[in-house]
């Protein structure tokens, strides 16, 4: 951006709105404090556990997410014109972009993740789309997952493991 050209030169309006909510998971806490899951075989316990474990990730990635974009957006409380800003301005709101891009990308992989391992939700964002924030080509980030596929299904844990066989 260039300091001190007009609203009309510019690319386009940065807007910073998103919606979202967290994944919740008061039902799996509630079975487990209530004993309930001693009535669920060991295996499918396994694999809530790491199903809520991934969606607290994506959830505590959505929450930095949201608070880069609140701060990024802070300049609008005293003026919503980006070709108002001083150069020291402008640098600032630079740092604060690749910050909120950065957490993006973080949340993107994150959706990413989970879905690869729980198709039955619905998809995240493509590997195009998470890629083209830190100029990532789609083929590298597919080496990548396919890499860590065998790492990431839950379907792959066992029903149980000899250690609860003894209990």
């Amino acid at each position: 951006m260039h300091p001190g050209a007009g609203e009309k030169e510019l690319p386009g309006k940065v807007i910073g709105h998103n919606l979202g909510s967290p994944f919740i998971d008061y039902v799996w806490q509630t079975a487990q404090q209530t004993g309930v899951t001693a009535f669920i075989t060991q295996g499918e316990v396994r694999r809530n556990a790491e199903l809520y474990r991934r969606l607290r990730t994506c959830t505590e990635s959505y929450a930095a997410f949201r608070a880069a974009n609140t701060e990024a957006r802070a300049y609008t409380v005293d003026d919503g014109d980006l070709s108002r800003l001083t150069p020291i301005q402008v640098d600032e709101q630079i740092r604060l972009t690749r910050i909120l891009l950065n957490r993006l990308y973080r949340y993107g992989s994150d959706l990413r993740n989970f879905s690869t391992s729980n198709p039955d939700f619905v998809p995240a964002p493509s590997m195009e789309e998470i890629g083209s924030i830190v100029h990532e080509s789609a083929q590298e980030r597919r080496g990548m997952e396919e890499n860590a596929k065998h790492l990431q299904s839950m379907d792959d844990l066992p029903e149980s493991f000899p250690s609860d066989e003894k209990r």
